[in-house]
């Protein structure tokens, strides 16, 4: 078993450079803060059986000064969270089954109606992937990926929200 834990701070300045001919001199626009806490586990309790799962929880925001002269800019928040888990079985010393189950939450969404445009996800995504990997030789690896996803988003008044279907091949040469 192996469990492992992290957190990621990240912190970011942006400035805008105008066009040099306009006069106007470089500005700072904008900071970004993001908070990231994220965790796994992994466990093999048969010796061709194992299981992953993982979570991320991730505080983000950007401020610009804009925001404190008219309520129609806002400051942006993208605060979300996903989860995944995984469970693979090698069938022989060559292939290898995989079942992964992925999520995705996003709950920012600010109502700006009256001043302008609303900002911030609001947002759920879930995923489901059946995978089969098949080492050739050492060096190639064929892997063959169908997936099935379903997205919904209240921003846009769910017009963009989906369900797709995913083919996925790929061959992997190491030197």
């Amino acid at each position: 078993m192996s469990l492992v834990a992290r957190y990621d701070y990240q912190y970011s300045t942006i400035d805008t450079r105008p066009d040099p001919t306009s006069g106007l001199s470089e500005t700072q626009s904008s900071k970004m803060n993001s908070h990231i806490v994220s965790g796994t586990v992994s466990w093999t309790p048969l010796q061709r059986l194992y299981l992953q799962g993982g979570i991320n929880r991730v505080w983000d925001r950007t401020d610009t000064p804009a925001s404190d002269i008219t309520p129609a800019i806002q400051d942006s928040r993208d605060n979300y969270w996903t989860a995944s888990s995984l469970i693979g079985y090698a069938l022989d010393d060559k292939t290898d089954l995989q079942l992964q189950y992925l999520y995705y939450s996003a709950d920012n969404l600010v109502d700006n109606y009256a001043f302008g445009m609303p900002y911030g996800a609001d947002a759920q995504e879930n995923g489901i992937t059946a995978t089969i990997i098949r080492r050739i030789t050492e060096r190639i690896r064929l892997t063959l990926r169908y997936g099935y996803f379903d997205g919904r988003e209240s921003l846009t008044g769910f017009h963009t929200d989906y369900q797709a279907h995913l083919i996925y091949t790929s061959l992997h040469y190491r030197f």
